[in-house]
């Protein structure tokens, strides 16, 4: 079978696992925001479904609106080759990195696939609508190359009952053992977003958004959208041993933002393991691509 006709059934069966076997819980706190809990990411099936999506973010093969492109992909051993080199530049510490294991893991490789599953999440959400309860999300925005990269983690547009449009702002942060800290850092960023420190790359994404999204939408898509609909979404990764959080409890740092706010905590078992099972899965699902070629 072709690399890319692998691609696209993987994928699209990933998927298909996905929408069917996460779970949802939202709470509406009824002050100063809401909290939406997705579950089910630890399990088995689930993990090497979401492995294949991340392998496939890597090879850039899904795109904006959320369709899969292996058209665009070429069944030489070049490509084959050249994707194994991106999962490896997400999972394995280079050599002269001078970071300990446990650093580079924490400023790097995690961050990356905790951005990674918050983006497979708002993608599943087109499926799944309980996922994004502000409206039906019709375009993601692509994930950063490298977690160094700077700017919005996970941009998402969607349409609200009313017809019109909207965008939410994730901010995803995987901090062990200080699930409190990730919200303010989160928080900083997202006031970054309600001064208006991001309007010339807003403006880049919208125009973007613009190439993929149906006709009857583009008319309802005006450059200053995210001024007036937008939803800020802080996404904690933490262990689930560190600490217990209140998340329905208020935040009044919350109050000093000018858009709805809604929490989406990840809380994770056995921490380290999981993004190790995460990556190692990564591996195994890119080999298993490339051995096609």
């Amino acid at each position: 079978m072709a690399l890319s006709a692998v691609l696209q059934r993987s994928i699209g069966e990933a998927l298909s696992l996905l929408s069917r076997t996460l779970s949802v819980n939202t709470t509406t706190t009824g002050h100063t925001h809401s909290v939406v809990e997705v579950t089910g990411w630890q399990n088995v099936d689930v993990l090497e479904a979401l492995a294949m999506y991340l392998v496939a973010l890597r090879a850039s093969v899904i795109d904006q609106a959320g369709e899969i492109c292996s058209t665009l992909i070429g069944d030489e051993r070049d490509f084959a080759d050249a994707l194994l080199r991106s999962v490896n530049e997400i999972i394995e510490q280079p050599t002269d990195s001078g970071e300990s294991p446990g650093d580079w893991k924490s400023t790097w490789r995690n961050p990356w696939i905790a951005e990674g599953i918050w983006h497979c999440c708002m993608r599943v959400a087109m499926e799944k609508d309980d996922i994004h309860s502000q409206g039906a999300v019709i375009a993601v925005d692509l994930p950063h190359i490298s977690p160094k990269d700077h700017g919005l983690d996970v941009t998402v547009l969607y349409i609200k009952e009313d017809g019109s449009l909207g965008m939410s702002f994730v901010e995803t942060k995987a901090y062990k053992n200080n699930p409190n800290g990730a919200i303010s850092d989160a928080v900083t960023m997202l006031k970054a977003i309600d001064a208006g420190m991001h309007d010339t790359r807003l403006r880049q994404m919208v125009t973007s958004f613009r190439s993929v999204i149906d006709d009857e939408y583009k008319q309802k898509l005006s450059l200053s959208l995210w001024k007036n609909e937008r939803t800020l979404i802080p996404n904690p990764h933490y262990d689930s041993s560190c600490t217990t959080v209140q998340w329905t409890r208020r935040r009044p740092a919350f109050s000093a933002l000018k858009a709805p706010v809604v929490i989406m905590p990840h809380c994770i078992t056995d921490y380290d393991d999981f993004f190790d099972e995460v990556a190692s899965e990564m591996l195994i699902k890119a080999l298993e691509v490339a051995a096609h070629v």
